[in-house]
């Protein structure tokens, strides 16, 4: 059974250029991780956005004495977004304790 390198090699003249050079030089995932990081924090802050609007419009409009759970929810989702924005600081720091 021959290695796939060899076969993808004897049919280099039938490749495409552009897959030739992807199988030659194959791309780097070294910032995969903080991609896939920072754009599932724009998705939770874009989400948890809506979320408290939809809240905030419900203690607003249900009852004056609503807006004390309102100023609460409107508190934790401005610590959560202060947490989520030092997230490349604490994963660096979680790096740093496994290796």
């Amino acid at each position: 059974m021959e290695p796939i390198i060899t076969t993808i090699g004897a049919l280099g003249p039938h490749l495409p250029a552009d897959l030739w050079q992807i199988v030659a030089n194959p791309p780097k995932f070294d910032g995969l991780f903080k991609a896939l990081f920072d754009w599932l924090k724009n998705i939770i802050a874009v989400a948890g956005g809506f979320f408290l609007l939809i809240d905030m419009a419900k203690h607003i409009f249900s009852s004056p004495r609503d807006l004390r759970s309102a100023g609460i929810d409107l508190a934790v989702f401005v610590i959560l977004l202060v947490v989520a924005n030092q997230s490349s600081s604490i994963v660096a720091w979680a790096m740093g304790l496994t290796g």
